[in-house]
Parts: structure tokens; C-alpha cells; sequence
């Protein structure tokens, strides 16, 4: 198979990712969109306003840091998307990367990117940069010297019920690299995909642990809080 007929066949496999996730996307921010609806007819402007302390979110996302005895030696690349409607956007940005790439649905029609490829923080801003994502989030990570992005469930904060599921990973992309792979970053995204039961994204992720330089032995984790949807449209 000569390599333009590799390349078709991964359009082709691309194009069938990017309609299923699509469908996915187009079912549940329909569903989204109803559970909305009903807290506005429940509440008024002036209880919104108030916004209950059951609307404040704890979770937990990975920090960008590649660290090598208890030594930062680089940062990895993070992108997201935040309520897309080309879906292709995020594949083809993934496809197209150096290294190791996974590609995670944090929410119906929302995305998160990890590039595994251990670079200098400032190359790694300035390529975040350059891509097609959230421009806030990149503005965000340069403001703080690092990426960060969500790996475990919303929760609210009271009631401790799950607000937003864990990002699901659904794709593993790999390309040639000049540059070594984040091997904690690699570890926690197979721990991952095997928490969620996805054993084909898992073994990916393995496969490619085979073909490249590994480096690091750790990683920084962020406890933070946000708000609901609903809570930062009353914001807005």
C-alpha cells in the first residue's frame, strides 16, 4: 500500500470518527440544552442571581509540568475546545502533531487535546497559540506559565453529585518525534482509558509507549472549583 492510500484509508478512518462523534455531540447538547431550559422556568432572574452554593464545582485537572527528579525539564502540549460545531477541527489538529497525541470528550461538543511531546514552556505556548482552540485557554496557561486540563468529574461541591463525567478519551494518534514523550503524562492517560473500560484506547497508548523516547517520572495535579453552565450564563 503505497503511503497516499495510507493516508486516504486515515482520512477515511477520521471522517468516520468525526461523524459518530458528531451524532454524540448533536444528541446530548439537545439534552444539555433541555435541562437548561427547565432551571430557567423554575427560577427567576433574581434567584439566579443568588446562585446556590450547590452550583460551585470541585474537580481535578494535570498540569503541563514534566518532571524528573523532583526537576521541571518541560511541559507537554494541552489544547481544548470549548463548544465546537466542526468536530474535524480538533481531529485534524491531533493528526498533525509530533508524538504522541490523545484526543478526550470532556462535554457534548467540547474537547481536550494532550500532545505528549516534552518542549520548552514557551514553544509549547507560543504552538498553543497557533492552533485553532480555545484562544482563553491558551491566554490562561501563558498568563500562568502552564496548561491544565480537567481529568476527573465535576462535582458539586454540597451534594457531591456528579455535575460533568470524566473527559472520555476516544482517539490515540501518533506521528514522528525529534522530541522525547511525557512518560507520567503517558501513564496517567492509560490508567485513565482503563478506569473508563476502554481497553482499544489503552492498548494504543501502550503500542506507542513502544516507539518513542520516555522521559519523566512526574506530574502536577490541580485541585480547583468552577461553576455550572447555568451558573456562569447568569454570570455573563
Amino acid at each position: 500500500m503505497s503511503r497516499a492510500d495510507d493516508q486516504d484509508e486515515l482520512d477515511e478512518e477520521l471522517i468516520d470518527l468525526a461523524e459518530e462523534l458528531d451524532y454524540r455531540d448533536r444528541v446530548d447538547i439537545e439534552e444539555r440544552e433541555q435541562t437548561v431550559g427547565t432551571l430557567k422556568k423554575m427560577f427567576d432572574e433574581e434567584q439566579l442571581d443568588q446562585l446556590p452554593d450547590d452550583e460551585i464545582l470541585e474537580t481535578s485537572g494535570i498540569l503541563s509540568h514534566v518532571r524528573e527528579d523532583d526537576e521541571t525539564i518541560g511541559h507537554v502540549l494541552m489544547i481544548e475546545w470549548d463548544d465546537i460545531e466542526d468536530v474535524m477541527r480538533p481531529i485534524r489538529t491531533a493528526d498533525r502533531l509530533p508524538g504522541i497525541s490523545i484526543l478526550l470528550r470532556s462535554s457534548p461538543g467540547s474537547y481536550h487535546l494532550f500532545n505528549l511531546s516534552v518542549r520548552d514552556r514557551d514553544e509549547q505556548l507560543l504552538d498553543a497559540v497557533r492552533k485553532n482552540g480555545d484562544v482563553w485557554q491558551a491566554r490562561w496557561a501563558a498568563r500562568r506559565g502552564y496548561f491544565v486540563l480537567r481529568i476527573l468529574p465535576k462535582l458539586r461541591s454540597q451534594s457531591r453529585e456528579v455535575y460533568k463525567d470524566a473527559p472520555e478519551p476516544v482517539r490515540v494518534f501518533t506521528r514522528g518525534s525529534e522530541f522525547p514523550q511525557s512518560r507520567p503524562h503517558l501513564d496517567m492517560l492509560i490508567d485513565i482509558a482503563r478506569e473508563q473500560n476502554l481497553i482499544d484506547i489503552a492498548d494504543d497508548l501502550l503500542d506507542a509507549q513502544q516507539r518513542f523516547d520516555l522521559v519523566g517520572d512526574g506530574l502536577r495535579v490541580d485541585h480547583y472549583q468552577t461553576v455550572t453552565d447555568e451558573a456562569k450564563e447568569v454570570l455573563d
